[in-house]
């Protein structure tokens, strides 16, 4: 590998690791500032479920699973917004459950309850962050988001 090449490639992880990296805190601020939100709307505690989980947080009771996904765009820029299909499979294992998918973009807070018919699956993703992140994705149409 020539040292041109080293350098560019070495210049791209380093965009990569630093775009995830602000990702990561957006979204994480995110999780903090909504945290009291849902609380006070559904009148209950909620706790943050680990890292690793499907979902951001679960009430203390056990019946109600959040999901948060913070957007730097309008709600209704695209027609739909959408979130990771791993959700749907954890729904499709778990469907005992209320699950609402909540959108932070730039003009609000929007959510959903999640339902079957209000939502269609394709691919979508990102690759601004260095590498291709297309995947199956959830789709769910701005016309049912309600506004917090």
């Amino acid at each position: 590998m020539n040292i041109k090449k080293y350098f560019l490639q070495k210049q791209v992880i380093e965009n990569y690791k630093k775009k995830f990296k602000d990702d990561l805190k957006l979204g994480n601020d995110g999780e903090n500032e909504i945290k009291p939100i849902i609380e006070k709307m559904f009148d209950t505690q909620f706790l943050f479920t680990e890292k690793s989980h499907n979902w951001d947080f679960i009430d203390a009771d056990n019946k109600i699973y959040v999901e948060l996904k913070t957007r730097r765009i309008k709600h209704n820029k695209f027609k739909t917004l959408y979130f990771s299909y791993a959700k749907k499979r954890f729904i499709d294992k778990n469907p005992n459950y209320d699950y609402y998918v909540f959108f932070k973009c730039l003009d609000g807070i929007y959510y959903f309850k999640y339902s079957e018919d209000k939502i269609f699956i394709s691919y979508g993703g990102r690759n601004d962050r260095g590498k291709n992140e297309y995947k199956k994705v959830c789709n769910v149409y701005t016309k049912y988001l309600i506004k917090v």
